[in-house]
């Protein structure tokens, strides 16, 4: 096909292209696209000319060799697309190349076409090649901070795939390295489409080859790898941002400056103080940009850039400028809103989102360049204002290692609901002499135990004779009673004044904290005691008003005396439905007691050689629906009873890969079905599992709910051979939240279907209309688990192009756990 459409079609010709190739090759192996449409577009390959062909691999490579490309840059680039089309197989390579012999397109969309190309690719994988796509809107704004004089010399070590190379001007002279062949390769076929070949941009590690060491530039500007350790110690360097930093400061101009994509932990952490320390009092640091997180692709964690000058026009100062309110939100991705933020960024002097910050005030927050600490003023317009360490003690911990009893605490025996201050002392674990830890804070006196950890939590603990150990990340306070009431102090603490606070001090990408010292910091209102008394009243009013537990034990008489039909059917099975779990539950124990030891070969009996599912299985999955049964039940009538709720931590990973392996037994090849998370962030993170407070059977009828809507709906006409159902996990390290994407393929919902008739009671929609009652459910299921759901139709503008028509969201808190 011949493409001579307009630019603002390119959006449709990729995503054409993209359906077409879709079941020939798999998703890792989309670069092999990039590679295959861009050489032949330049003439470098002829794939009409490879087909037919018995070995199409070893003709593409000798038709690189012998082209006049091939003589003006690397011979690496041949080994490097050899390595990229050795992973598709003979019938792979030979199906992409028969889709793609007919494709071509105009000179003038080939680089729109090419970017629209990395762009999806990068959006579908979170990376192209081994390179994380940098966002076009985030090199955009850095090149909106450099200056618009032609002729610079600009250095971009970690160049990844030439984001910056890209954008530099005719006259510029660009040196850029890159470590990674593939992502080289792929920046340099960038570099040629955009007309910019004439750039200097090689495969190369910028560590052992430093071009500054002999040469100075104007502009430095790179992405470095964030939080990655050097191989070996450089000058006492041991990570590639300050190896980045130190070395970068040391190639500039005396009028250069250097640009640096950075991390929360070069602001933050104690191990690089010793850099902040020397950009701040040699006046080298200009100004910082923070950045919320889920912009970049292959992270959700928040980020920032570091403008560093040598020659500052405004000596002494740091500008400090928040951009989270400079990005827009398209489905599950947000973009930089790059013009806007740009021009704020030269010339707003709102104090909601810039600040000036002399170099003296830095130091005295001890070099800490976390943003928000520099805005905490913004919304503590009151009277009264006092700061925590001026109304709260702290208590001195004893580390005696003779206590031999004592209580063990944690997380979890503290709260953040006001109506829950005490702790029960008959739920805390007792630890003896056998099991006494090494390192001993033990409280042994009336205190206020506190604790920073993901939010702050609160419970006083009344001594009864035997110690508590606490935490290392908990404290223990008192307080003068005629200065300030319990109850009211309780209450601020838990509000949203001191919440606010809270974030704009924390640190921490993933598991957020604040120290002890910027805790004390916190400002609340000291009124007089009787005025302290009434707002407590206040707040607890508005508490319960909003609290949803609380309205329903408010209403339960209410819900009790409600009856219909359904509810009798309930009574009705209530007696069989026990009789039957009393039976399995005997069943079970005779297994475990008696089988498992005489008979173990039973429990891995299964139905058929093909069939992985064992006896056991079985039984425990029918166990864990005959306790679900109860639930499901409830919504014949259409209302929900919450009182048999039972709350407990669930490992979300592994609850929702069981859960999958349930389906995939059931499912009966009828379509299949995946989970899909980023393990290597995760890791790369140090978390160990997403944990959350929730009600298993009530979650497991959520997804039910969700994957028989898939199957009724979305797979209901034969047209769908490629039925597919994935669950993907999306985790945001800055609201402390996970979404649980369920997607599939087939029918997409309807088109002006809105959320309003998605999640009202007794609304059906649809070819295959149901009772109205599913989604309803779903919606109040996630309610009542303080989470809240979502969808995307992905054939709209705003989803992204993938075989996956629709999302169902579930957003829920998260604990991350490492």
């Amino acid at each position: 096909m011949s493409v001579t459409k307009t630019t603002s079609e390119v959006n449709m010709i990729t995503s054409n292209l993209l359906h077409d190739i879709r079941k020939i090759i798999s998703l890792d192996n989309y670069i092999v696209l990039i590679y295959l449409v861009s050489l032949n577009k330049i003439g470098a390959i002829s794939i009409s000319e490879t087909l037919p062909n018995d070995d199409m691999k070893k003709s593409l490579l000798a038709q690189l060799r012998n082209s006049e490309f091939i003589k003006n840059v690397n011979p690496l680039f041949i080994d490097v697309f050899h390595t990229v089309i050795n992973k598709l197989s003979y019938n792979e390579l030979n199906s992409l190349l028969y889709v793609l012999k007919d494709f071509s397109i105009d000179d003038h969309l080939l680089s729109d076409f090419f970017e629209d190309l990395i762009y999806k690719i990068s959006l579908s994988q979170g990376r192209i090649a081994s390179e994380y796509l940098q966002p076009l809107e985030l090199t955009h704004f850095i090149k909106g901070l450099i200056s618009k004089d032609e002729g610079q010399k600009i250095y971009n070590p970690f160049a990844g795939i030439a984001s910056f190379g890209v954008i530099a001007n005719e006259k510029d002279s660009y040196y850029g390295q890159e470590l990674v062949p593939t992502s080289w390769g792929i920046g340099l076929l960038r570099l040629i489409i955009n007309g910019k070949d004439h750039q200097n941009y090689v495969c190369d590690d910028s560590v052992s080859n430093w071009l500054g060491t002999s040469q100075k530039f104007d502009v430095i500007v790179a992405n470095p790898p964030l939080n990655v350790r050097l191989n070996e110690r450089i000058e006492g360097l041991r990570f590639l941002e300050d190896f980045y930093i130190s070395k970068g400061l040391d190639a500039l101009a005396d009028n250069g400056y250097l640009i640096s994509v950075s991390s929360f932990t070069l602001l933050t952490s104690t191990m690089y103080r010793p850099l902040i320390q020397k950009l701040v009092d040699n006046d080298y640091l200009e100004a910082i940009v923070s950045f919320p997180s889920n912009i970049l692709l292959n992270a959700s964690i928040p980020f920032y850039v570091l403008i560093l000058n040598k020659n500052k026009a405004e000596k002494g100062v740091v500008k400090f400028f928040d951009a989270k309110d400079f990005s827009i939100k398209s489905n599950k991705i947000f973009k930089i809103d790059d013009s806007n933020l740009l021009e704020a960024f030269k010339n707003s002097k709102d104090r909601n989102v810039v600040r000036k910050i002399t170099n003296e005030q830095i130091k005295e927050e001890d070099y800490n360049l976390q943003v928000g600490r520099y805005f905490i003023d913004i919304d503590l317009n009151f009277d009264h204002a006092s700061k925590l360490g001026n109304i709260l003690a702290p208590v001195s911990l004893v580390n005696d290692r003779n206590i031999s009893r004592f209580y063990k605490l944690s997380l979890n025996n503290l709260s953040d609901n006001i109506l829950k201050k005490d702790i029960d002392n008959s739920t805390l674990e007792i630890v003896t002499d056998n099991d006494v830890p090494r390192f001993m804070n033990i409280l042994g006196r009336n205190a206020l135990i506190i604790s920073t950890v993901n939010n702050i939590k609160i419970g006083f603990f009344k001594f009864d004779g035997t110690p508590v150990l606490l935490p290392r990340d908990f404290y223990a306070v008192t307080f003068d009673d005629d200065l300030i009431d319990a109850n009211y102090l309780v209450s601020v603490l838990l509000s949203t004044n001191v919440l606010d606070q809270y974030k704009k001090y924390s640190k921490g990408n993933v598991l957020s904290r604040i120290s002890r010292n910027d805790f004390f910091k916190i400002i609340v209102a000291l009124p007089p005691l009787d005025t302290q008394h009434a707002i407590y009243l206040d707040n607890l009013r508005d508490y319960i008003e909003k609290n949803e537990e609380l309205n329903h034990l408010i209403k339960v008489q209410n819900l009790l005396d409600s009856s219909d039909s359904n509810s009798l059917l309930r009574h009705e099975i209530a007696g069989p439905l026990r009789n039957i779990k009393s039976s399995l539950n005997f069943i079970l124990s005779m297994m475990e007691k008696k089988i498992s030891s005489d008979f173990p070969e039973v429990l891995h009996l299964t139905p058929h050689p093909s069939v992985e599912t064992t006896f056991k299985e079985y039984l425990n999955f029918m166990k864990r629906d005959l306790d679900r049964i109860s639930v499901s039940v409830n919504k014949m009538s259409g209302e929900i009873d919450f009182s048999q709720m039972k709350i407990e931590e669930i490992d979300l990973i592994s609850f929702i890969q069981d859960y999958v392996n349930s389906v995939k037994v059931r499912a009966n090849n009828k379509f299949s079905i995946e989970l899909d998370f980023n393990e290597i962030e995760l890791k790369l993170n140090g978390i160990d599992q997403l944990l959350i407070n929730g009600d298993k059977n009530l979650l497991s009828n959520v997804f039910d709910n969700l994957i028989e809507n898939a199957e009724k709906h979305a797979f209901s006409f034969e047209d769908f051979e490629d039925k597919k159902i994935k669950i993907e996990l999306l985790c945001s390290f800055e609201d402390n939240t996970v979404q649980i994407d369920i997607c599939n393929t087939g029918m997409p919902l309807p088109s002006d279907l809105t959320y309003n008739q998605l999640v009202r009671k007794g609304s059906s929609f649809g070819i295959n209309n149901g009772s109205g009652i599913g989604m309803w459910y779903v919606s109040e299921v996630l309610k009542k688990h303080k989470g809240f759901l979502g969808f995307t139709d992905e054939t709209a503008p705003e989803g992204i192009d993938s075989e996956f028509v629709t999302s169902i969201e579930l957003t829920l808190p998260v604990i991350f756990k490492k």
